[in-house]
C-alpha cells in the first residue's frame, strides 16, 4: 500500500483576551450529542481587548485578528475551487457535472464572532467565541486515539487534574484556527470556512458548581451579620453531584458549528 502523503495545515493560532466562560466542558468531554465526545469553551470577551500571536509573544488587535483569519478563509476558497475544477475538467462525466454545480454554489462563511446576547436576547458590547476540541477518533489503519485540552492554572502550572469549571470561570483560551470544506447536502451548498479548534486553557478564576456571587442577585453591602470563618455546614455535595450539575449546565445545542 502506498504511504499516504502527509498533508502540511495551514493553521493560525491565537490566544484570546480574558474572557468570561459560558457552559464550558474541560472536565470532562460532552458525550450526548457526540460519541466520540467534545471538549468546548465559549468566552465571552473584550473586542476591544488585547490578543496574543507567535507562541504569547506579540500583540495583536481584533482587526488584525479578522484580517490572519480572513487570509485562511481565502486561501482555503481558493484551494477547494482548484480541486473542483480539476474533477470538473476530468473525464467522469457524472463526477464532473457534479463537481461543475458544487463550484457555481460554493459559498464562503464569514469569519466574524459571534455578538454576545444577555438573558433576554438583546446584544451586548462583548463578543462570544468558541473553540471545540474532538476528545477521540480513529486513525486510517483502524486504532484509536484520545485527547483532552491543556489546563493551567494562573501561574501558568499545568492541572494534572482539572477541576469541575463552571460558567462563571473567567480565563485566557489558546485557539487553533484552520481552514475547513464542507460538502453540499441536501439543499444546502457546499461551504468554505474557519473553524476554531480547542488548544489550551488558562483558569484566572475558577467558580465552583452552585456557586454565585452576593452581587448577581443584586444583594449590596448590609449591616448585621457576618461569617467569620467561612461556614461549610451546606457544602454536602461531591465531585459526582458537580459532574451532574456541569452536565445541565452545558446549555442545549450540541451543534456541530464552528463558525462564528
Amino acid at each position: 500500500m502506498a504511504k499516504k502523503e502527509k498533508r502540511e495545515r495551514d493553521v493560525f493560532k491565537f490566544i484570546l483576551p480574558r474572557g468570561v466562560f459560558v457552559y464550558p466542558k474541560l472536565h470532562k468531554p460532552d458525550t450526548r450529542w457526540k460519541p466520540e465526545g467534545q471538549y468546548e469553551v465559549k468566552s465571552v470577551i473584550d473586542p476591544k481587548g488585547t490578543f496574543l500571536i507567535n507562541n504569547g509573544k506579540d500583540k495583536a488587535t481584533l482587526e488584525e485578528i479578522y484580517e490572519a483569519l480572513e487570509g485562511l478563509l481565502e486561501r482555503k476558497l481558493k484551494a477547494e475551487k482548484a480541486r473542483l475544477s480539476a474533477i470538473a475538467k476530468g473525464n467522469d462525466a457524472k463526477k464532473a457535472k457534479k463537481a461543475k454545480a458544487t463550484l457555481e454554489a460554493l459559498k464562503k462563511r464569514d469569519v466574524q464572532f459571534k455578538a454576545h446576547e444577555d438573558d433576554d436576547g438583546n446584544e451586548t458590547d462583548k463578543l462570544e467565541v468558541k473553540a471545540t476540541m474532538r476528545a477521540s477518533g480513529e486513525r486510517d489503519d483502524g486504532t484509536k486515539w484520545e485527547r483532552k485540552p491543556n489546563v493551567f492554572d494562573a501561574a501558568g502550572n499545568p492541572l494534572k487534574k482539572v477541576p469541575v469549571v463552571f460558567g462563571g470561570s473567567e480565563g485566557k483560551v489558546a485557539v487553533e484556527a484552520e481552514g475547513y470544506y464542507a460538502p453540499p447536502k441536501q439543499d444546502e451548498p457546499a461551504v468554505v470556512g474557519v473553524t476554531l479548534r480547542l488548544d489550551g486553557v488558562q483558569i484566572l478564576k475558577l467558580v465552583k458548581g452552585g456557586e454565585r456571587s452576593a452581587s448577581s442577585y443584586g444583594f449590596g453591602r448590609e449591616e448585621g451579620y457576618e461569617d467569620e470563618g467561612g461556614s461549610d455546614a451546606d457544602d454536602t455535595s461531591d465531585e459526582d453531584d458537580d459532574d451532574d450539575k456541569s452536565d445541565d449546565s452545558a446549555g442545549g445545542a450540541g451543534d456541530d458549528d464552528d463558525d462564528f
